[in-house]
């Protein structure tokens, strides 16, 4: 058992490592389960598929910490819910985890690489001075022109891709 600092809102403490992770454990996946049942409120679906970056560790205990929600919140029962980690993450995990969470195993995922999202934000760096000043209302716009701006884009490029493909082959 070792001594480790521990800092909260400008105070710091020193605590046992056994202490802090009591302390924090039933709270470690607090705000990924609500942003997850909070977009679901309202869906029903048979099958819904969760790509995460820890999914192997969130997936535990899913379903019990579900429970602790509101019941208007929670995923029907009979909803089959499957998680896995995404393609570029996965290699940062354990074997286990290759095995068990890896979309190129998970059956019904396709050739689905689950980072789409982040492919994008080398180029959405450039927007965060200007955006972190605006109004709310602002924000959202501008970063939708921006994200509708690189989806035009992308899918030109198709066309050029695809050409290229069929003519230089």
């Amino acid at each position: 058992m070792r001594l480790v600092t521990f800092r909260k809102a400008k105070s710091t403490f020193m605590v046992y490592e056994i202490i802090l992770q009591l302390i924090l454990y039933p709270f470690r996946y607090c705000n990924m389960d609500f942003i997850v049942f909070a977009a679901l409120v309202g869906v029903i679906l048979p099958w819904i598929f969760i790509t995460y970056d820890i999914g192997c560790q969130w997936s535990k205990n899913f379903r019990k910490r579900m429970s602790e929600f509101p019941e208007h919140m929670q995923i029907n029962p009979a909803t089959r819910v499957d998680v896995a980690i995404p393609s570029w993450h996965i290699n940062g995990h354990g074997e286990h985890c290759r095995k068990d969470f890896c979309l190129g195993y998970t059956k019904g995922a396709g050739r689905t690489c689950g980072e789409e999202v982040e492919t994008t934000w080398s180029s959405t760096n450039a927007l965060a001075p200007s955006v972190r000043e605006m109004a709310p209302g602002a924000r959202h716009d501008t970063l939708n022109d921006h994200w509708n701006g690189w989806n035009f884009r992308k899918i030109v490029g198709f066309r050029t891709f695809h050409y290229f493909i069929l003519f230089n082959h």
